[in-house]
């Protein structure tokens, strides 16, 4: 538990030896993906969500691999770093060191703030031989990082705009904005005839295997709601939907 790994990481073309106990690990294996991800805890989010709010989150109706204890620290101990000034060196370090070409940020959370943001674009240009796939609902940071502080993100950054209506088409405002920023979307959906994720209507037995399209900006995905309970709140949503109609 206390082994450390010497490391050299070039930051700002100045280089820098790491020692991160493997003690300290803050990256998750997802099991639908063949890649590591950096995950934390739903009240970074859980606040602002509709998702969570109306029970249809996934993360949130996925108790049994959340519960786990040692789930709950990781989560908590990534917490810490994303709001510590070593979060971009400490996980720059991290994912080189796993030498794989696609990552994933947030299978559970979201940014942070608009701090974070800039911090994991940031990561994002220290490693451009790996492909980002960042999914978020925050277009309040999108939209000031993007039109009022006119920055850039690097072309393996892919961030991913949730819509933050479930079971809803993407708004028009939202989509013209990804457009103009070549951001692609996702949205949700209880009708498999228009989903085009092979893994959420449960091929392959619900991986991803070779599929690779969330981590292209050209591909804007529409998910199954899947898990039993989160199908069972998004009857009850669209059924309330109809009834305020009539």
């Amino acid at each position: 538990m206390n082994q450390i790994l010497d490391k050299f990481l070039i930051i700002d073309n100045e280089i820098v030896k790491l020692k991160i106990p493997k003690r300290l690990n803050h990256l998750s294996s997802p099991s639908k993906l063949s890649c590591f991800s950096f995950d934390l805890p739903l009240s970074v989010c859980q606040n602002r969500c509709l998702y969570f709010k109306k029970g249809i989150c996934y993360s949130k109706n996925n108790n049994l691999h959340e519960s786990y204890p040692s789930r709950k620290k990781l989560l908590k101990r990534n917490l810490k770093l994303a709001k510590s000034n070593q979060f971009v060196k400490i996980l720059t370090e991290q994912i080189r060191f796993k030498k794989q070409r696609l990552f994933r940020f947030f299978s559970k959370g979201d940014f942070v703030n608009f701090e974070n943001l800039k911090d994991i674009v940031k990561i994002c240009e220290n490693l451009p031989s790996v492909n980002f796939w960042i999914p978020t609902s925050r277009d309040d940071l999108l939209i000031e990082y993007f039109e009022k502080q006119n920055l850039k993100i690097p072309t393996n950054c892919i961030i991913k705009l949730s819509c933050p209506i479930p079971l809803s088409d993407m708004p028009k405002f939202l989509k013209d904005f990804c457009k103009k920023y070549n951001i692609s979307y996702s949205c949700t959906s209880l009708n498999k005839k228009i989903v085009n994720c092979p893994s959420s209507l449960g091929k392959n037995n619900s991986q991803c295997l070779d599929c690779e399209k969330c981590f292209s900006k050209d591909f804007n995905p529409v998910y199954l709601i899947h898990n039993p309970i989160s199908i069972s709140n998004s009857k009850k949503l669209v059924a309330k939907r109809i009834n305020d109609l009539k």
